[in-house]
C-alpha cells in the first residue's frame, strides 16, 4: 500500500500526541475521505475506533444495567 500524499503543512505538525493526530486526520479527511485517513494512518484507525466502541458499549450495556439493578434490589 502506497503511502497517500499529503500536503507538506500537514506533514511538517506530524506528532504522535493524540490531539495533533486527530487534527491531521481531519485534515487528510477533508481533502481526501476515509480512505485516505485509513491510508494515512493505517491500522490505527481501526484499533482506535474499535477500542472506542468496545468501551462504550460495555459501559452502556453491561456495567450501567448491573449497577442500577445492585441499586434496586438493595
Amino acid at each position: 500500500m502506497q503511502k497517500l500524499e499529503i500536503d507538506k503543512n500537514i506533514s511538517q505538525q506530524k506528532s504522535w500526541w493524540p490531539a495533533q493526530k486527530m487534527r491531521e486526520a481531519k485534515e487528510v479527511y477533508r481533502h481526501h475521505g476515509l480512505k485516505g485517513v485509513i491510508k494515512y494512518l493505517g491500522w490505527k484507525v481501526l484499533a482506535l475506533l474499535f477500542a472506542y466502541y468496545l468501551v462504550r458499549d460495555i459501559s452502556l450495556y453491561i456495567i450501567l444495567p448491573w449497577y442500577i439493578a445492585s441499586k434496586i434490589s438493595n
